[in-house]
């Protein structure tokens, strides 16, 4: 039996694998519509702040206490605790999950949230969160998109590689608050 034909597909992997970055998460990066349809709540915040949990299996979570000073989308309480994978251990050593949202207290941010709050997740990783610089509806908003490869999908489902530049998104929280009410509304 000849090696040739597992070598070619073998090789055929790898070239079709090597351009995936091992250091990112992959998603389809919604817009603003598609990510308020899948979450629970949208809510203005600031980060009160941020706790890591060692957990009995050896690993650890953070844990993102948010003072709400507005819901968008749904009605919850005035602390939300966004619950995320990985975080600092006792003894110093890092776990990360590549492209998850990266609070910091103090931070004022809008956080697209699923969940039974109190205690909730975000809806698609880092993309889920826009950080606000400002106030008012003219104050802008920008995403952390660090660890993360974002493709978009045609209408037959064909994915293609795209950039945060070249993805249509809202720029400031007046727009922003606009697209939410459009899609609640709906």
């Amino acid at each position: 039996m000849s090696r040739l034909p597992w070598l070619a597909t073998l090789a055929l992997l790898a070239a079709l694998l090597l351009p995936l970055r091992a250091d990112a998460a992959s998603i389809v990066a919604w817009d603003v519509g598609e990510l308020t349809g899948y979450s629970d709540y949208v809510v203005e915040a600031t980060v009160a702040e941020r706790l890591n949990e060692p957990l009995l299996d050896g690993s650890v979570q953070t844990r993102n206490v948010l003072t709400i000073d507005r819901y968008l989308k749904g009605d919850g309480p005035a602390r939300l605790e966004v619950v995320q994978a990985g975080g600092e251990l006792p003894d110093g050593r890092v776990l990360v999950l590549f492209g998850d949202i990266a609070l910091k207290p103090g931070q004022k941010v809008v956080l697209f949230a699923r969940g039974a709050a109190p205690e909730v997740q975000a809806t698609l990783l880092g993309w889920s969160a826009f950080e606000i610089a400002g106030s008012g509806d003219d104050a802008k908003i920008t995403r952390n998109v660090e660890g993360l490869s974002l493709f978009t999908q045609d209408g037959d489902g064909k994915l293609q590689q795209t950039t945060a530049e070249e993805i249509e998104t809202p720029r400031t929280l007046g727009e922003l608050r606009s697209q939410v009410a459009a899609e609640v509304s709906r």
